[in-house]
């Protein structure tokens, strides 16, 4: 499994940029994605599952996201 970690610096609040952040659906940190959806419903959480669609080689790819920790005061 991969893994991804990186810091951001953001102009925001800190609760505005981990909501934002924690949800998949704002993929635009990887210009490779071609759509972003959330299977689960209600805001971004501890289990929540997200699939972006990419493509190598022209080769269409479904990749799973599942947020396995989530603290947001940290």
């Amino acid at each position: 499994m991969a893994y991804y970690r990186t810091t951001l610096l953001v102009p925001n609040d800190r609760k505005t940029a981990f909501n934002h952040t924690s949800d998949f659906r704002n993929a635009i940190w990887d210009p490779q994605v071609t759509y972003a959806r959330k299977i689960d419903s209600g805001p971004a959480k501890l289990g929540s599952l997200f699939v972006l669609g990419t493509s190598l080689w022209g080769i269409p790819f479904k990749l799973p996201y599942l947020i396995k920790a989530f603290v947001p005061d940290q």
